[in-house]
């Protein structure tokens, strides 16, 4: 009989974090932003790459949650900077780069946008993101690259469009 592996018991940072999501998923964004900044500016802590780029990008939900899409941006950001850092799966990258580009788009910051979100590899994107790919080469005059886009969509959703009609 083997030993059971005993679970790690929750830290103070892991319960500060789950807080602040609790917080962000509530849109108590003033008391989440609060509570973020003591996250992110606690060096005491030796944090996981990955634990750091999340408290970053909590922070960054607050902000953005708070309108103040400029900082929400710059939190995002360095959230992706620690994970390059780390060298850690693309995947993982792939939701701050949509959240930055949600950013850009509130800022009116159209190229910023496109950036972040060709970024994401179209399988990896929702739907409203590769719509606003497609509608943002449109208004941009890139003709060729906003059919493209729209085909995509399309040709994704196609299957989904067949069990509609089905069920009507």
């Amino acid at each position: 009989v083997q030993p059971k592996a005993i679970a790690p018991m929750p830290t103070a940072t892991d319960s500060l974090r789950e807080e602040v999501e609790a917080l962000v998923k509530e849109g108590l964004f003033q008391s989440a932003w609060t509570l973020a900044s003591f996250l992110t500016s606690d060096k005491s802590m030796k944090k996981k790459p990955e634990e750091e780029a999340k408290d970053w990008a909590l922070f960054g939900d607050a902000a953005f949650g708070l309108e103040s899409f400029s900082q929400a941006k710059g939190f995002y950001e360095k959230a992706l900077m620690v994970l390059r850092n780390s060298r850690c799966e693309a995947k993982s990258l792939f939701p701050i780069l949509l959240r930055c580009a949600d950013c850009a788009l509130r800022l009116r910051d159209s190229e910023g946008a496109l950036e972040f979100l060709t970024t994401v590899p179209f399988d990896h994107r929702p739907l409203r993101h590769s719509l606003c790919i497609a509608r943002l080469y449109e208004r941009s005059g890139k003709r060729e690259p906003a059919i493209q886009a729209y085909q995509e969509i399309i040709n994704r959703t196609q299957g989904h469009l067949m069990v509609v009609e089905a069920l009507q």
